[in-house]
């Protein structure tokens, strides 16, 4: 017969990784599901090509946090919080150098960019397109990468709990 914890661990394991998966779904994609539940399918349609995402740009911010993540938790293992902070505004002066432009284009261009790849007749989505487009701006502070480098993370949970709280409510 095999011990308690043998069989207790993989299923704590699963609990912690399944209520992170639904926390971080929750948080980020709350506002489709209520959305969703309060709109004619032609209108959620609308919804969904207006909240689009250019991936290039998610992966553009993703691997630029990996490596800052790397080079400041090795400042600040060190006590170098200079190099930390320099770690952290080189980030953010590169990601602003290219996501500010490709906010202004998508913004400028949104439009064109919807017509050609959804049709004319998902011009609707064009306002709630640009609207969600200045979510762009807000990936150029990467504030979670320094608190991940320092270890910081439970701010981290505070606030993204306090995001999906605000969530909801509003």
């Amino acid at each position: 017969m095999r011990p308690r914890s043998a069989v207790l661990l993989p299923a704590g394991v699963f609990l912690v990784t399944f209520s992170g998966l639904m926390f971080e779904i929750g948080l980020t994609r709350f506002h489709e599901y209520f959305v969703a539940a309060h709109v004619t399918p032609a209108e959620f349609a609308i919804y969904a090509v207006g909240i689009l995402q250019l991936p290039i740009l998610g992966m553009l911010v993703q691997s630029v946090v990996e490596v800052m993540l790397i080079r400041g938790a090795e400042a600040f293992k060190n006590g170098d919080r200079a190099a930390l902070r320099e770690t952290w505004m080189t980030a953010v002066e590169r990601l602003a150098a290219v996501l500010a432009p490709a906010w202004a284009l998508a913004v400028l261009l949104a439009p064109d960019l919807v017509g050609l790849l959804f049709g004319s007749a998902y011009l609707a989505a064009v306002p709630i397109f640009r609207i969600f487009s200045t979510t762009v701006l807000l990936w150029i502070i990467v504030d979670h990468g320094v608190l991940r480098a320092t270890g910081d993370t439970g701010y981290l949970v505070k606030a993204n709990a306090a995001g999906l709280a605000t969530s909801v409510v509003v």
